[in-house]
């Protein structure tokens, strides 16, 4: 799985399950399984019957759950239904249920495979209900309940179409959590749409009532509330909202990636790097609080009033020629002071001594007016490490820059990063990097050659621009 770095930290699939083993296990497996020349089993997972045995052989051998899974009908991705499983036993706990034997749920559209009523009930002896409209899917789970012997956990209800948990449960009755997956999509339109973006490695499954519903999830949740049959309204949604991915998407964070180096054997040493170039750029850092289960290593948010870090190693020549030049002027001066007589003497003092309160009254002046300016840049700051699954010493580190607000606008960010890299001494590796995606952006110009400009081409010309200027203005550091 392409994301599997990015699963529950407790999430078994992590590291893929073992097919050779599976083949050696179980015969109906092996038939679909298919063995390359250097040894290693492969399945074709764009194919619907393939993943149906797979689901079926995992359930059974991480679980022991036999299950029944008819055609046509959702196929479950079963690592990331266990990582839904998690995310409750986390929530959970956060709020004091320690015992999830205790926690009693109810699982809205569950299905013909009744998957997440059967890992709750198996894994941590959970109440649930599942609720659904489909007869066939109903049929369906009652039997694969059954087939367990957990008719005393899960209990499969049918519900109107109109209706999602009224008439479902009991007024006085009470439950610690509700969930529903699917549904995903507003219209079988937009289910095309989404797909068309981003091509599934896996072959589609499912019918389209089982992935879609008229108004999507936020008309699902909305009537959720209104039927009033639990209190809602201040309860959390797992699931992000779109309006995050677009922001995101519009503005993605500035990255910096390279591999961990003697000089980084660990994540602190680049903690303490980072901490140490921070500090003498004058910025204020705030360190951020970050969630057990977050794959950040490190947060913070950093304040920036003025920009330290732009043409660093000229300003630095320029601060020891001064230096050098006061120096050869306090030499000259006193050669003269010994010169000349004591009246003359005092003469030359008290003008040195009014020289040198002007000089003491204008930072002092320029202290007090920064203080109530707006900040140059405001920004957070996350660290991660990118785990290689194969080999751990070629794990890479990941730094992740959003820019929050600032009078210096996105491109101060960029200078800010470049001077990172310098310091860092990460240079050379960001360059690989950067040379990967300018293949892209390459191919992407052949190709608009052909076609007229769209705004995204000008608006990814033009951040490209920015890019390339900020690049300039951190060479010097």
């Amino acid at each position: 799985m392409a994301l599997r770095k990015l699963m529950h930290p407790r999430n078994k699939y992590k590291k893929g399950p073992n097919f050779k083993q599976l083949a050696l296990l179980y015969p109906e497996f092996r038939k679909v399984a298919v063995t390359d020349l250097t040894g290693k089993v492969h399945i074709d997972f764009k194919n619907e019957e393939t993943l149906r045995i797979l689901t079926r052989v995992l359930l059974k051998h991480d679980f022991d759950l036999t299950v029944k899974i008819p055609p046509n009908k959702l196929v479950p991705t079963l690592p990331l239904r266990l990582n839904y499983v998690l995310w409750i036993e986390d929530l959970m706990t956060h709020a004091s249920f320690t015992k999830m034997e205790d926690v009693k749920g109810i699982d809205i559209g569950t299905g013909a495979v009744c998957i997440y009523p059967l890992l709750l009930a198996k894994m941590y002896g959970c109440c649930m209900f599942g609720t659904e409209v489909d007869d066939t899917s109903i049929e369906s789970a009652i039997e694969n309940v059954k087939n367990n012997n957990l008719g005393n956990l899960i209990q499969v209800i049918k519900v109107d179409k109109d209706k999602i948990l009224k008439g479902t449960v009991e007024e006085n009755e009470t439950f610690h959590f509700i969930m529903c997956n699917p549904p995903f999509f507003e219209t079988e339109d937009t289910s095309d749409k989404v797909i068309k973006q981003q091509p599934p490695r896996n072959a589609p499954t499912g019918s389209n009532k089982e992935l879609s519903i008229e108004g999507g999830e936020r008309l699902f949740v909305t009537k959720m509330i209104e039927e009033n049959v639990c209190d809602l309204t201040k309860a959390p949604v797992i699931r992000e909202s779109s309006i995050m991915d677009k922001s995101l998407k519009d503005h993605p964070p500035l990255e910096i990636i390279f591999p961990m180096q003697d000089k980084y054997v660990l994540i602190d040493n680049v903690i303490t790097e980072l901490k140490k170039i921070i500090n003498n750029l004058q910025i204020n850092i705030k360190e951020l609080e970050l969630q057990k289960n977050t794959l950040s290593e490190w947060g913070c948010q950093l304040t920036a009033q003025n920009d330290t870090w732009s043409h660093a190693r000229r300003k630095r020549r320029l601060a020891e020629r001064q230096s050098k030049d006061c120096k050869e002027e306090n030499i000259g001066s006193t050669i003269v002071t010994e010169q000349i007589n004591v009246d003359s003497e005092v003469k030359t003092i008290q003008h040195l001594n009014v020289k040198n309160e002007d000089t003491q009254f204008v930072p002092t002046k320029d202290k007090e007016t920064s203080d109530h300016k707006d900040p140059l840049l405001v920004f957070n700051l996350f660290l991660s490490i990118l785990e290689d699954e194969q080999d751990p010493e070629k794990n890479h580190v990941k730094i992740c820059l959003f820019f929050e607000s600032g009078s210096g606008g996105r491109n101060i960010l960029e200078t800010l990063r470049q001077y990172l890299i310098n310091k860092l001494n990460v240079r050379i590796y960001f360059q690989q990097f950067c040379s990967k995606t300018n293949k892209k952006r390459r191919k992407k110009f052949k190709k608009a050659k052909k076609d007229p400009p769209s705004k995204l081409d000008i608006q990814g010309e033009e951040k490209k621009l920015n890019i390339s200027s900020a690049e300039d203005s951190a060479d010097s550091s």
